[in-house]
C-alpha cells in the first residue's frame, strides 16, 4: 500500500521496516478489553443523550481507540510503540483503509465530512504556535492564515520541521509563484485513511495539550469533524456485546476489585491537586467565551454543525 514517507517516519524511528501494513494484529486483543472499554464507548456514542459536547465525546472515543491500538500494534519483542507510532501503524492497516474508502464511496455524509476536514488542513500544533508567539486562528480566511504561516513572513518562526499534520502537506501543495498567490485548487492532499488519521491525531494532541488556547481558537471546528470521522470508522471494530448486558459475562471480577481500590487511593491523593473552583459554580466565570467575529470573517468561519448520520446509504 503506497504512502508518504512522512506518515511512516514514526515507524522507522521505532526500528520497523516495510511492509508497514502487517503491524496490526487484532488477535492480540485481550478478551476482557471491551469490558473495560464499555463505559468510554457509551459516553462517546452519547447513548444517554446527555453528552453533546464534541470535546468530551472525542476524548472518550480516543481513550478507547488508543487503548486498543496499544494492544494490537506491539512487535514480536513486545517493545511498545509510541503514540505516534501506533497511529502510523493503524494508518497503514488495510482493513481500516478499505473501510475508509468504502464509506467515502457509499456514504454521502461521510464523503462530505472528510472532504471538509481535508480542505482546512494542515492542523497546526497549538503548543508550537504558542511557544513561537504566533496567534491561533480565530477569524478571517483559513487559507490566508495557512499561507501566512507556511509561506509568508511568519514561516521563519516555524522552522523547517513540520509542526502540522499531515506532515506532508507542503509536498502535495503547489509551488508558490512570484506574486505570492497560491493556487489552492492545486493542493492535492490525498483524502485517505492514513492522511486523515494523522490529522485527527494532531487534533487529539491539541485538545489534550493545547488547553484554553485551543478551545478559544477556530481550530475547535476540527474536533466535531474528527469525532464524526473517527466514530464512523471505529464503530465497526466494536462487537455488539460491548453495548449490551451480555458483556457482564466477560467481567473480570478479581481485577475489578483492584481497580476499585486503586481508584479510591488515586482519588484521595489527587484531590489535593484540584483547585476548588474546578468543582464549583465559580468555574463558569472562567470558562472560555465564544470568539466574536466580524461580519467579513463570518463567510469563512464554519457555522454550527448540524447532526449527521454516518449510517451507510
Amino acid at each position: 500500500m503506497p504512502t508518504c514517507c512522512e506518515l511512516v517516519k514514526p515507524l522507522k524511528d521505532c526500528g520497523f521496516r516495510p511492509p508497514y501494513d502487517i503491524l496490526v494484529d487484532r488477535s492480540a486483543l485481550p478478551e476482557d478489553f471491551w469490558w473495560y472499554a464499555r463505559p468510554w464507548i457509551e459516553r462517546a456514542a452519547n447513548l444517554s443523550g446527555k453528552r453533546n459536547d464534541p470535546f468530551e465525546r472525542f476524548i472518550y472515543l480516543w481513550i478507547v481507540f488508543n487503548g486498543l491500538a496499544s494492544q494490537v500494534t506491539e512487535d514480536l519483542e513486545k517493545a511498545a510503540l509510541s503514540d505516534a507510532g501506533m497511529v502510523a501503524a493503524l494508518g497503514q492497516d488495510p482493513v481500516l483503509s478499505e473501510r475508509f474508502e468504502s464509506l467515502r464511496a457509499q456514504n454521502h455524509e461521510f464523503h462530505r465530512t472528510t472532504a471538509e476536514f481535508a480542505s482546512w488542513w494542515p492542523v497546526f500544533q497549538v503548543r508550537t504556535l504558542h511557544r513561537e508567539g504566533l496567534l491561533p486562528w480565530t477569524s478571517g480566511s483559513r487559507r490566508d492564515y495557512v499561507f501566512e504561516l507556511l509561506y509568508g513572513d511568519k514561516k521563519e518562526k516555524l522552522g523547517e520541521s513540520p509542526c502540522y499534520s499531515p506532515p506532508c502537506f507542503k509536498i502535495h501543495a503547489p509551488e508558490v509563484p512570484a506574486d505570492g498567490k497560491v493556487n489552492w485548487h492545486g493542493v492535492n492532499n490525498p483524502i485517505d485513511w492514513a492522511h486523515t488519521l494523522r490529522a485527527i491525531y494532531q487534533v487529539r494532541c491539541n485538545l489534550f495539550h493545547g488547553g484554553k488556547r485551543f478551545r478559544e481558537s477556530n481550530d475547535r471546528w476540527f474536533v466535531g469533524r474528527a469525532l464524526r470521522i473517527l466514530w464512523a470508522m471505529w464503530r465497526d471494530e466494536i462487537p455488539s456485546h460491548a453495548l449490551w448486558d451480555e458483556l457482564s459475562a466477560h467481567r473480570p471480577q478479581p481485577i475489578r476489585l483492584f481497580v476499585g481500590r486503586a481508584l479510591r487511593i488515586l482519588r484521595a491523593v489527587w484531590r489535593g491537586e484540584i483547585p476548588a473552583h474546578v468543582l464549583w459554580d465559580e468555574l463558569s466565570a472562567r470558562s472560555p467565551q465564544p470568539v466574536q467575529r466580524d461580519r467579513a470573517s463570518r463567510r469563512e468561519t464554519p457555522q454550527a454543525e448540524p447532526s449527521i448520520s454516518t449510517e451507510e446509504s
